[in-house]
């Protein structure tokens, strides 16, 4: 570590997941500070962050931590993936592109503002759609859950009880995944001298002073590149750990934070993927391989297959 290169930022924030863009964001347009944006992963993707069809190809690849839980007995002992972003962008650079509201009874909070939520949330920015072609599965689902009572919409992103829809989607025009990750640097342009983003760099630890007790601050973050450099990057402010639900107790628990900060990781939350495969007598499969027509309609923009999630 004597021999790490050091860097002096007013903030450091570790993850540049959706959270660490958007406290970036924040940051950069509304203050005069300078800020390091640590990101363990590339600072973008492939042909599967961009195509959405294929993001169910990204799980285990370069751009995901690649986590899963331990045996479960209830699962016969086996593990249940939990695939977690690792680029700039984070998980919105890898996921299935859904886009949901605040439930509603977290937006009834007294601390809960709508017009901050909407000026200071970089999704309030992004390029929202629906599905441009929706399977005949989906479309039958739909129907039964309307039977039942429930009230359709074009478009669902509520998460309201006893409603129903198509997804909302984070996507462009042209039918491309889009997410934050790909906006901080055009959206902090006039502040790009004071907002330096570090791809490639994985944090090791984080540094405290010397304070007693719960009397102490972080004051820097140990990284190492992936030339197996070692970096220091001292805060006169603040750090601000983003590195998600795994991601942030880990590093806290690695750097010897945990006694002083427990229940380390407490409310916490995230969610796995167990997907449930069936078969069905008459309704066509979505097809396994994409001719010629179908690409190049994607590529056209037009409604097509690689066009869903």
């Amino acid at each position: 570590m004597s021999g790490a290169q050091t860097q002096q930022f007013d903030y450091v924030i570790v993850g540049a997941g959706s959270a660490g863009c958007l406290i970036a964001r924040y940051l950069a347009l509304h203050t005069d500070a300078t800020i390091a944006l640590v990101e363990a992963g590339p600072s973008t993707g492939d042909i599967r962050t961009s195509v959405p069809v294929y993001y169910l190809r990204l799980y285990g690849s370069q751009f995901d931590w690649g986590f899963a839980t331990v045996p479960q007995p209830q699962l016969a002992g086996r593990r249940i993936n939990w695939p977690r972003g690792k680029l700039v962008g984070g998980c919105g650079a890898t996921n299935a592109m859904i886009y949901l509201l605040p439930h509603e009874l977290a937006r009834q909070r007294p601390t809960w503002n709508d017009d901050k939520f909407t000026a200071e949330c970089p999704f309030s920015d992004l390029p929202l759609g629906r599905l441009q072609q929706l399977q005949l599965a989906s479309e039958h689902f739909l129907e039964v859950a309307e039977q039942i009572g429930w009230t359709r919409q074009a478009t669902w992103a509520s998460a309201t009880p006893g409603t129903c829809g198509p997804f909302t989607l984070t996507q462009n025009a042209d039918g491309s995944r889009a997410h934050v990750g790909q906006s901080i640097a055009s959206q902090t342009n006039n502040a790009s001298d004071r907002l330096s983003i570090f791809a490639g760099h994985e944090a090791l630890l984080i540094h405290t002073d010397s304070g007693a007790g719960r009397d102490w601050r972080v004051r820097s973050v140990l990284t190492r590149d992936r030339s197996g450099v070692e970096h220091r990057f001292f805060a006169g402010t603040e750090v601000i750990v983003a590195c998600g639900a795994i991601g942030s107790p880990a590093l806290l628990l690695a750097s010897g934070l945990g006694e002083s900060l427990r229940p380390i990781g407490c409310h916490l939350q995230d969610h796995l993927v167990y997907p449930i495969i069936y078969q069905h007598k008459t309704l066509p499969a979505f097809p396994r391989r994409f001719g010629t027509r179908i690409r190049d309609a994607f590529r056209r923009g037009k409604p097509s297959p690689m066009h869903s999630n």
